[in-house]
């Protein structure tokens, strides 16, 4: 997701910032995901970006574009 992110120039895209694993964000997604043998990602979004029904609707459509390709590189 990462690289499909970086691809775009139009939000700031960062891992593990302004937290990651050593701060124990990532519970959920070791007990929930990868002790059950799921693919996962957690996605954090600034709250102005999606503040309203436009915002929701551009940031949906933004993070099914990268989701998909993603997706598609997996199976690659």
């Amino acid at each position: 997701m990462l690289t499909a992110a970086g691809k775009s120039l139009r939000y700031a895209v960062r891992r593990n910032e302004p937290y990651g694993p050593a701060d124990g964000v990532t519970h959920t997604l070791i007990e929930h995901g990868l002790k059950n043998g799921l693919l996962n990602v957690m996605i954090e979004i600034r709250n102005d970006l999606v503040s309203d029904e436009i915002g929701q609707r551009v940031m949906a459509d933004y993070l099914t574009g990268i989701l998909g390709e993603s997706l598609v590189a997996l199976s690659q």
